[in-house]
């Protein structure tokens, strides 16, 4: 099993970060976890071939977590191969009606059964016979005083979990620490919260691997060094990934 993480920016891509994008790769198949630009062309540097794609989950409807998904949609089915199918899981109805909107915009539309679209649902989602993903509710939209969904994705596979937090709130009070309270590798976002504060969370659960993703202007500045010490020097591994980085889990 392998994470590729493809785009690791904030809200704004930089020079050196693209916009949130993570491929979880089992056996032949993989998995995307979040859609920012320009994803499809990163799947491709990473020869990640689209047709190998059978699920694409994004936590909330910020254009940095979806604005890459028109592209790879384009690229899923302007030469899909025989037998290809992508599940999309979105977290409104209305980012749903959005992408469509945008697709037949742009005069790309494709066969029934290339794709399937479904509004995100707290609980099990998605199962095939590598992986299964659960849907966590979190508060991210509270930071801009809004109430649209968000949710963690909780990911099974080859006996192993892996928790994917997407973006959370300032109040920390999201934190999928039910999720986490089973020994788990966390892929946390490192932008909307103080890390001291979230390190007293963080260090009581049984965490193998902290994997950051979604680093600030502050952290890319002041260094994984920094931000481990922020998080009290933890017993577990921390790593504040870079754009490109492969990790085998």
């Amino acid at each position: 099993m392998k994470l590729f993480i493809l785009g690791t920016s904030h809200g704004d891509p930089t020079l050196t970060r693209f916009n949130s994008a993570l491929v979880l790769q089992v056996g032949n198949a993989n998995y995307l976890f979040e859609a920012g630009a320009p994803v499809n062309a990163l799947m491709i540097r990473k020869g990640l071939a689209f047709a190998d794609l059978k699920a694409v989950f994004v936590s909330h409807a910020h254009e940095d977590h979806i604005g890459g998904l028109p592209g790879l949609i384009k690229s899923l089915v302007k030469r899909p191969a025989d037998g290809q199918h992508t599940d999309i899981f979105l977290p409104e109805q209305l980012t749903i009606d959005g992408v469509m909107a945008f697709m037949r915009a742009t005069h790309r539309m494709w066969k029934e059964e290339l794709l399937d679209f479904s509004v995100i649902k707290p609980g099990k989602i998605f199962e095939d016979s590598n992986i299964t993903v659960e849907a966590v509710p979190t508060l991210h939209m509270s930071n801009e005083n809004m109430s649209f969904p968000s949710f963690a994705f909780v990911v099974t596979a080859e006996n192993k979990r892996i928790v994917f937090t997407g973006d959370i709130s300032r109040s920390l009070k999201d934190i999928p620490v039910g999720a986490l309270s089973t020994p788990a590798i966390c892929v946390m976002e490192c932008q909307h919260y103080d890390p001291v504060e979230a390190g007293k969370i963080l260090r009581k659960l049984p965490i193998e691997q902290f994997i950051g993703v979604h680093v600030s202007n502050k952290w890319d500045a002041l260094g994984e060094a920094a931000f481990i010490e922020a998080l009290g020097n933890p017993d577990f591994p921390v790593v504040m990934c870079e754009d490109g980085m492969e990790f085998e889990l």
